[in-house]
């Protein structure tokens, strides 16, 4: 159902973009205020429960985007209060988009791409192979760690800028535990880039 519904294209083409995301469902949204995002993209979200879409509005009032991938959700789930509630529903995305604070984009990966690249920054900027070069973000307490692999099977010479971080870092190679050099750094109060030389498969 997934593929049916996101396709992998979509999914993997939002990760190159340089966009690290969750999952999420029903549970997480009415515990919205727990969560550190910034957006929620809804990727062909007809059907929504009443409850979720009140959330979806308490996360956008609160200054974080909302972004629907073809279409906002227009219907409710279930038989019991169905019209009063699918009415709500409509009412509350048409409310969102008219105050700049929900986008919907064309049905397509560049829509999308272009709509989260509006309200949000992307997480890294993988510059030269983003089709080969692949990342993980993980945050442990105050400490951003990156884990960063070449897929391919050829050297490759990269340069990587990560958003959002100024301040020290290192990198090391995670199969020796030794630092690994690193030929260019360009840093300012809100990014650091740097570059690196991947072995195959490194």
């Amino acid at each position: 159902k997934l593929e049916e519904r996101m396709t992998t294209k979509v999914v993997d083409g939002i990760h190159k973009a340089g966009y690290w995301f969750d999952y999420i469902n029903d549970d997480v949204a009415a515990h919205w205020d727990s969560y550190d995002y910034d957006a929620i993209l809804l990727i062909e979200c007809e059907r929504m429960p009443i409850e979720t879409a009140r959330n979806m509005k308490r996360f956008a009032e609160a200054g974080r985007m909302i972004v629907c991938k073809g279409y906002a959700p227009s219907k409710s789930c279930g038989l019991l209060g169905y019209v009063e509630h699918t009415t709500e529903v409509r009412e509350i995305f048409a409310g969102l988009c008219e105050k700049g604070q929900c986008i919907v984009t064309e049905d397509t990966l560049e829509g999308a791409l272009q709509a989260l690249g509006r309200c949000i920054e992307a997480d890294v900027r993988i510059e030269r192979h983003p089709d080969t070069i692949g990342y993980v973000h993980q945050v442990d307490g105050d400490t951003d760690i990156y884990f960063v692999s070449n897929i391919s099977n050829a050297w490759k010479d990269e340069k990587i800028t990560f958003t959002g971080q100024g301040g020290d870092f290192a990198v090391f190679d995670p199969m020796s535990a030794k630092e690994k050099p690193v030929y260019v750094v360009k840093r300012s109060s809100t990014e650091t880039s740097v570059g690196l030389k991947f072995e195959p498969f490194q």
